[in-house]
């Protein structure tokens, strides 16, 4: 069920590919051993990614990773030339596999397949799906935390992907970030596939349900966080609602969802 144009993660390059195409890509560039997990993780990921092919999905990381190195850059040196950087990683005029123009692999210069990291880049994709948090949070993670780490310990550029997936200190941090975040707020997925009028009992769909249940039961005011899941988000069924919660409570919430359209 991959979807052929994710809109809710918005443009980005590598999102327009056909199943196919991303098959071919992921068997030509990625090592069998590193597939191995893929199946697993597809319940662990975070939810926005589990209707993405791993290739598309990783794709999407690397967009974020370029955001985030200009970031980088406009926040610790120089925010003009950081609007003008189009290169993020080196690759060669060619690809080094078949020797054919990039025009005949229809690969272009910036694509992460072409560069010394692509093995980096699924790497840490995987991880950060292990760790169940947006790639984009993930990598503000980072940019923030070698921000820091820029006087005192002289990190005069981004951090790359394999320096951030070997930085036992961040990964804790970040972490411990995302447990802060839930904690704050609850995470409700961009992917329309999650409201409740294209619910058809998916398991990611199940999984997500659980998750908002579990979110909800922290809230010290539940009835406010359960209006929002059901009312506002249209994320929870009112029937898988009524299997969690006190009836009482549900009418809490919907009265509190009557009063603001009031």
């Amino acid at each position: 069920m991959t979807p052929s144009n994710p809109v809710w993660l918005g443009p980005y390059y590598g999102s327009l590919m056909s199943l196919e195409d991303y098959e071919i890509l992921t068997i030509k560039h990625i090592a069998a051993t590193e597939l191995k997990k893929e199946t697993e993780l597809m319940r662990k990921k975070w939810f926005d990614y589990r209707r993405l092919h791993p290739m598309q999905a990783t794709y999407y990381l690397v967009e974020c990773y370029k955001l985030g190195y200009k970031e980088f850059i406009r926040r610790n040196y120089d925010a003009d030339y950081a609007e003008g950087i189009k290169k993020i990683f080196r690759v060669p005029a060619i690809s080094k596999k078949d020797g054919k123009p990039l025009e005949k692999t229809k690969m272009s210069v910036e694509d992460f397949l072409l560069s010394r990291e692509k093995k980096a880049f699924w790497q840490m994709r995987q991880m950060i799906d292990e760790f169940g948090m947006p790639y984009d949070f993930f990598i503000a993670q980072a940019i923030k935390w070698y921000s820091t780490e820029v006087f005192r310990q002289k990190c005069i550029m981004p951090p790359r992907p394999g320096q951030i997936m070997k930085n036992e200190e961040f990964l804790a941090s970040a972490v411990l970030a995302w447990e802060e975040e839930c904690e704050n707020r609850i995470q409700y997925a961009k992917d329309p596939i999650y409201k409740t009028e294209f619910f058809s009992g998916r398991d990611f769909q199940i999984d997500y349900e659980n998750f908002l249940i579990t979110q909800i039961n922290k809230r010290r005011h539940k009835r406010f966080a359960l209006s929002a899941a059901i009312y506002e988000y249209r994320t929870l069924r009112i029937e898988r609602a009524l299997l969690e919660f006190d009836e009482d409570l549900i009418n809490e919430a919907m009265r509190e969802a009557n009063s603001r359209t009031q």
